[in-house]
């Protein structure tokens, strides 16, 4: 299942974010080493990396409007009835990952209440690196930050609105910010280069900040890893390696950073992303759950989802979340909020996996973590309130078309 949507998790009032943890999921003892920075001295070949393509720079507009009885409200937007769409995929450069910031504005008339109209992103078979959402009355925004040229990405705007009781009609406005850098790297992408033994490669954050990468082998074995607080960051392919196709990846703490080679070849590609859910397990109120799955390749980072099935009051009830590798803790998280939405839409989760998926929540690892490995991963759940959920597993991996 390659849907955008499973990145999105809930956060409190009326803001939905999706992103993946940050480096408090290293672990106690474990947190990212700053390395002496190794200096480029006078004389070195080195070179900017940069995707084959030119990348983007645009905006586009989509203006319209809903009639009085054109309304999905409890049902139809599933289907596509009463929405309109705004196709970007032939915009986007093929292997650029583009920031996508997309702004509805709409009249709001005596009686509005809640979010009548909403924006979403529909990219089920593209490659999405993370995605935000914001929904208020007469606005709504979704941010993400997408790989051209992997599969459709479509804007969604949907009336979600009691027919008869909203004017006769309603008018919006849609502007789409498109924004890809061929030599920008942003933490979490993993990108592709052809390395040899004794080539270096060096991040320069983008303005001035941190910057912090892990490097990976062919069989996305761990090879080396730099962070720096200031500077560069610098790792060199031992002596004794072979020659192949290395992933550069950016920690979640970096700042988005440009790289350098100092080899062969500097042309780089980003890797999609996809993401797997595993079986789905249950506890009830005041129980404690405990599974193991196994991970047969190395991921990007693992994580968790969960959902109430048994509700009790407003919200999502507290409870205690911990996530284990083969070897190390990688998440310990305590949750629960008051007011959760739900925006990962019940047709884009398999029915024999989560029959009725509720308000479904993720929590992750940090991306490229030092203890992710194949192997086998342990999950423990303990509900602390009087609510039952299902539980079930995350990984996310990156491919090599």
């Amino acid at each position: 299942m390659r849907s955008a949507w499973v990145l999105v998790v809930c956060a409190g009032l009326l803001m939905v974010t999706g992103c993946l943890g940050g480096d408090e999921g290293l672990g106690e003892g474990s947190s990212v080493p700053e390395e002496a920075i190794e200096p480029q001295e006078e004389g070195d070949a080195w070179a900017v990396a940069s995707f084959a393509d030119e990348g983007a720079g645009e905006t586009v507009w989509m203006n319209g409007s809903f009639a009085t009885g054109e309304s999905c409200y409890l049902s139809g937007c599933a289907t596509g009835a009463y929405s309109h769409q705004l196709a970007l995929g032939e915009k986007l450069p093929a292997g650029v990952p583009v920031h996508l910031e997309a702004q509805l504005t709409y009249e709001t008339g005596e009686g509005f209440i809640g979010n009548p109209i909403l924006l979403g992103l529909d990219a089920e078979d593209a490659s999405v690196y993370r995605m935000s959402v914001h929904h208020e009355t007469g606005r709504s925004v979704v941010e993400a930050l997408v790989l051209g040229g992997v599969g459709p990405v479509t804007l969604q705007v949907a009336k979600n609105f009691p027919s008869g009781m909203e004017p006769e009609e309603t008018s919006y406005e849609l502007e789409v910010a498109l924004h890809g850098d061929r030599e920008r790297v942003e933490p979490g992408v993993p990108v592709a280069l052809d390395l040899d033994p004794g080539d270096r490669i060096s991040a320069e954050p983008v303005g001035e900040g941190s910057v912090g990468f892990v490097l990976r082998g062919e069989n996305d074995e761990f090879v080396g890893q730099r962070f720096s607080s200031g500077g560069e960051a610098t790792v060199s392919v031992p002596e004794g390696e072979p020659s192949g196709e290395y992933v550069v990846i950016l920690l979640d703490s970096s700042d988005p950073a440009r790289l350098q080679v100092d080899g062969a070849s500097s042309s780089m590609r980003a890797l999609p992303v996809m993401i797997d859910m595993g079986p789905l397990h249950e506890v009830g109120p005041y129980e404690t759950l405990e599974f193991t799955y196994d991970v047969q390749s190395i991921p990007l980072a693992v994580g968790v989802y969960y959902y109430e099935t048994h509700h009790v009051g407003v919200g999502l009830q507290p409870g205690v979340l911990e996530l284990y590798a083969p070897e190390n803790p990688l998440l310990v998280s305590e949750f629960g909020c008051q007011l959760c939405m739900r925006v990962v839409p019940p047709e884009q989760v398999p029915d024999d996996l989560v029959p009725d998926p509720g308000p479904l929540m993720t929590e992750w690892s940090s991306t490229a973590h030092p203890h992710l490995e194949e192997g086998t991963y342990r999950v423990v759940y303990e509900s602390t309130a009087e609510a039952g959920y299902g539980v079930g597993a995350l990984m996310m991996t990156y491919d090599r078309p």
